[in-house]
């Protein structure tokens, strides 16, 4: 049974890659001769060319239409856009293994109920394999590329917070009442000493009961004033913003939970600290460029055009930012 479970993994995987032009439409900047399909590694495509059906068509399709191409680049084989073939569903095979080569596009539901019928999983089962990959895959992605960076920016502060702040907040927390979390903003200024320097804090959002996240800030700001932690030569800007997602109480297995975030790499639950602390930062990405939201980046993000009609544009950064909380790193889900 774990063998074939196993195998059923793989196949429900190799569908979520190579059916992930289900979930992307043809892109604005799109070459007409199909190059631009052909390159991307998340559309489907088959050509023989070399095989036994030398002189059969090429395809590379996204999830709104098809490129049709022909084998060489003679006059007539050049490659002709088509909407209809984007709708050319079919059932899974009973048997046999899946293949994209074969010209096979599955629908993920219509291999759930073939699964399910044949009793090799529970539709559950199959549910939680696919969030698994998925989560996999958005690591991928995460952050903007920089997951690994954004973890040791999270690490850092944390190790800051938990060896200078903590021990002078433990007291006067445990006094806070009720269940639940509160967003703390905090502004440090560069003193000119190689140190990011505490100077003041707000609160944001927070579900403790009335009054009680008033007294939950006035522990916070006595624990952090007078502190800093280093500032690192590639950080740059005056200022550093940081957004932390406190919980009430503190847990008590809480040495035991910063073991956990010390040894973590990462994509641990869901949120900025793996149990659902919102990005809070910015940076500029994709094409054309744009501001997205990242756990830890910039405090400032702002696109301009830079010629008239604005189809080239600029895209400028400001301030170092932070968020994420004190018992967990970049999580596996973006929440923006």
């Amino acid at each position: 049974m774990r063998l074939h479970f196993a195998m059923v993994t793989v196949a429900i995987l190799t569908l979520a890659l190579w059916s992930s032009a289900g979930s992307k439409n043809r892109p604005t900047v799109d070459k007409d001769n199909g190059d631009t399909c052909m390159a991307d590694p998340e559309t489907d495509k088959n050509c023989n060319v070399g095989g036994p059906n030398v002189g059969a068509i090429c395809y590379c399709c996204y999830d709104d239409g098809c490129w049709i191409c022909g084998t060489t680049p003679m006059p007539g084989d050049s490659c002709v856009w088509d909407p209809a073939y984007r709708t050319q569903m079919v059932p899974p095979p009973l048997t046999g293994p899946l293949s994209p080569q074969g010209g096979q596009v599955v629908t993920l539901e219509a291999l759930i109920n073939l699964l399910e019928k044949k009793k090799v999983m529970t539709r559950k089962e199959i549910l939680e394999e696919i969030m698994r990959f998925r989560k996999a895959k958005i690591l991928g992605a995460l952050e903007n590329g920089r997951l690994k960076e954004s973890v040791a920016t999270q690490k850092k502060i944390n190790r800051y917070l938990h060896t200078v702040v903590v021990p002078k907040l433990k007291t006067c927390w445990d006094r806070v009442q009720g269940n639940g979390t509160i967003e703390i903003k905090y502004r440090y200024e560069d003193n000119a000493k190689g140190e990011w320097e505490f100077k003041r804090l707000e609160g944001g959002k927070s579900n403790l009961p009335k009054g009680q996240a008033e007294i939950a800030l006035a522990c916070m700001q006595k624990a952090v004033t007078a502190t800093s932690f280093p500032r690192e030569k590639s950080e740059t800007g005056a200022s550093y913003l940081i957004n932390w997602d406190w919980p009430v109480p503190l847990p008590p297995d809480a040495a035991q939970q910063v073991e956990r975030m010390v040894g973590s790499g990462g994509g641990q639950g869901t949120g900025c600290d793996g149990h659902g602390a919102p990005a809070r930062c910015v940076t500029c990405a994709g094409s054309p460029l744009s501001c997205i939201y990242v756990c830890v980046g910039s405090d400032t993000c702002q696109v301009g055009a830079t010629v008239p009609g604005g189809f080239d544009s600029k895209c400028t950064e400001g301030g170092q930012c932070a968020s994420g909380g004190p018992f967990g790193v970049v999580g596996g889900i973006v929440i923006y």
